[in-house]
């Protein structure tokens, strides 16, 4: 018969054995604790939206949670993991070494400066394994186990076997930083990563992927007909195998169009695409055509608008009331949502020449303007206009500066109800400095000194304008408008500037150039993982399309509409055409050739070109010059019978045309009268005419 002792020593046995199987038992003294990690959860700790436009998206990271296992001796060597994260679109993570494939992408153990993990791990010093070209250079004589401090209070953690004091059982540094390597397009590794059940009651182990960059522009870009997801694979190998609680398989963001581009009027709406054409025969800006003026230059405005709140980013997070211009690592805790910042987690890795997870600079807006007519000059505004729906008019009344020691730029923002901003800089992929941005100094300024704008430089009809985010709002969707001027200096006679139209090309910046722009980098290499490369950088998927025109020069044109003309029955018409540039009223004087049109009884319509000398002789091609008068029959200038009516285009403004009809000496009819002014080179159009004298 067992006695009721041995029940008792059985049931306590058994006890024993169920809470070493768990991870929620702390057994024994600092000496002795649970190891062998076996099983695991993966958890997405976000999936943040993705621009489709994006080469270096900052994708969610990815939380295991581990329980279970065995016990483990301090000083004991502890089992190795490779942890393999498989991603469905290509890794872009910034490689840090000048060689090799050690990235910016981590693997953080307990989540280090955490302050939403719990756990004493949390409260551990973030300490680098590795080097920028030896991913876990801390690991080259194993781990064992180890307190950070003697005794139970201390996080048990896997402890380098050179940092094991085995009198005490402490470690005297805890790596607890692991960079990845992209080991191929789609793969990132953290190879030789050890693994340890907790030893604090009712605390996982943790680990934290974090900083890995994906290049979601390959998913196809803007126009998706469903909305893609990136997705990843995670496989964990090593001593001892470890089993997944939870689905290997997560979904770390979605991906969909982030810029939304359009040109606007210099009253800054869509209804007037007149006011981006202007005429070669008319000056343009100063008097002397080198410097725009807001009451009187011809304008446009291009405008950014983000097609969800997170798709303008600053290059650090600290808030949307000041401009975020300073590198300084201020994104340093695991775990926040950075989701308005180009960077990640922020970590000094030794020998990389910029931290891990740090970006280059903020969201770049480009505006590449292509086919500018010769002798047109192009300005900008070198910050955004002060809230969306102003015009060049009234771009703003109020000023908003930010001083450092290095630098004070005026932004022509008024935060207090615009807080998005953006400023203008050297070029696509010049890097933030400490301190500071690479902005461009305003070439002039209007508006009573507060609208700043800088010439762009035109190369062979090709220029290019780009602004940096410097402030932005993470909960709504905002808007950024920049001014455009146009100056040049008109002379129709010589054919300057050229007729014809300018386009703009509208996207994020850095991205592949494939105009006469100097090459940033090729598709192919901006869409790898790179360690020269900018981040972030983008493809240029022409939200706006480059067939965008956004100037047009035409020639300066005068149509005249003669109803009614006839050179038979007996009949014969008189035709004058006189150029009335030269007056005392200060118009520039013009010249240039005059098309007439017939429609009526003839074979037609038939077009006939008719310049003429002052004298009246047909020269063939020659204009009507400035102050002269085109006088002819209808005879003489078609050679035929007609009876219908014409249409005079002129190649110049305020040309005049009179008529007179009348029989051979005027002794049976004679009347006269004059032209009908149609329009300068406009269409007709399905409304109503409006003619004149």
């Amino acid at each position: 018969m067992v006695s009721f002792r041995r029940i008792i020593l059985a049931m306590a046995v058994l006890a024993l054995c169920v809470g070493l199987a768990t991870a929620q038992v702390q057994i024994g003294t600092p000496t002795t604790s649970i190891g062998g990690v076996v099983n695991c959860s993966v958890q997405p700790t976000s999936t943040p939206q993705l621009r489709a436009e994006g080469m270096t998206e900052l994708i969610g990271d990815i939380l295991l949670s581990c329980t279970g296992g065995s016990p483990l001796a301090a000083g004991t060597v502890t089992n190795l993991a490779n942890i393999v994260v498989n991603l469905s679109v290509p890794v872009t993570s910034r490689i840090l070494g000048s060689s090799g494939s050690v990235s910016e992408a981590l693997l953080l153990i307990d989540d280090p400066g955490s302050t939403t993990d719990t756990g004493p791990g949390t409260l551990l010093t973030q300490v680098a394994c590795g080097t920028a070209t030896t991913a876990n250079a801390c690991n080259s004589a194993g781990f064992v186990a180890g307190w950070q401090l003697p005794g139970s209070a201390g996080a048990y953690e896997a402890c380098p076997a050179g940092n094991y004091v085995a009198a005490t059982g402490v470690c005297t540094s805890i790596p607890n930083v692991f960079n990845g390597v992209v080991a191929n397009t789609y793969q990132v590794v953290f190879n030789g990563v050890p693994v340890l059940a907790p030893a604090t009651n009712g605390y996982a182990r943790y680990f934290r992927i974090t900083n890995i960059r994906a290049n979601v522009s390959a998913l196809g870009g803007p126009g998706l007909a469903t909305l893609a997801t990136v997705n990843a694979f995670i496989s964990i190998s090593g001593t001892n195998p470890i089993s997944f609680t939870s689905s290997p398989s997560v979904q770390l963001g979605s991906v969909q169009t982030g810029l939304l581009g359009s040109v606007r009027s210099q009253i800054n709406d869509t209804s007037t695409p007149q006011s981006l054409k202007y005429l070669q025969c008319t000056t343009v800006g100063s008097s002397s055509g080198t410097a725009p003026n807001t009451g009187t230059s011809a304008g446009a405005i291009l405008r950014y608008s983000e097609a969800f709140a997170t798709a303008f980013k600053v290059r650090n997070t600290t808030g949307v009331t000041t401009p975020s211009l300073s590198p300084s690592l201020t994104q340093i805790v695991p775990g926040q949502p950075y989701s308005g910042s180009e960077s990640g987690l922020e970590i000094n890795i030794p020998g990389a020449g910029i931290p891990a997870g740090l970006a280059d600079f903020g969201t770049r807006l480009r505006a590449v303007f292509n086919n500018v007519p010769a002798g047109v000059s192009v300005w900008v505004t070198t910050t955004n206009l002060a809230g969306a729906g102003l015009s060049l008019q009234s771009a703003t009344t109020a000023t908003y500066s930010t001083n450092n020691s290095l630098f004070t730029f005026p932004l022509n923002n008024n935060f207090a109800t615009s807080p998005a901003a953006a400023v203008l800089v050297a070029s696509e992929t010049a890097p933030d400095f400490n301190g500071g941005i690479p902005f461009v100094n305003p070439s002039t300024y209007l508006n009573g000194g507060i609208l700043g704008v800088y010439q762009v430089p035109i190369n062979n009809g090709v220029g290019e304008a780009v602004w940096e985010v410097v402030n932005e709002s993470p909960i709504a969707s905002d808007t950024l408008d920049f001014g455009i001027f146009y100056t040049y200096v008109a002379n129709q006679n010589a054919g300057t500037p050229p007729t014809g139209s300018g386009t703009v090309d509208m996207s994020y910046a850095p991205a592949p150039n494939t105009t006469g722009l100097a090459t940033t980098f090729s598709s192919s290499a901006g869409g790898a993982a790179s360690n020269s490369l900018p981040v972030p950088r983008f493809t240029d998927f022409n939200n706006v399309p480059s067939s965008n025109k956004v100037v047009t020069i035409g020639l300066c044109q005068t149509t005249i509409l003669l109803p009614f003309i006839t050179n038979e029955g007996g009949l014969e018409t008189g035709i004058a055409v006189a150029n009335t540039t030269t007056d005392t009223l200060g118009t520039s004087n013009q010249s240039g050739t005059c098309a007439m049109t017939f429609y009526g009884d003839a074979a037609g319509p038939t077009t006939t070109t008719a310049p003429c000398n002052s004298a009246g002789a047909c020269l063939g091609g020659a204009p009507v010059a400035t102050g002269k008068v085109f006088a002819a029959t209808l005879t003489s200038i078609l050679g035929s019978s007609f009876q219908g009516y014409a249409i005079i285009t002129c190649n110049f403004q305020y040309a005049h045309a009179f008529t007179f009809i009348s029989d051979t000496h005027a002794t049976q009819l004679a009347m006269g009268y004059l032209g009908l002014i149609v329009g300068s080179g406009l269409s007709r159009g399905n409304t109503a005419e409006s003619l004149g004298f």
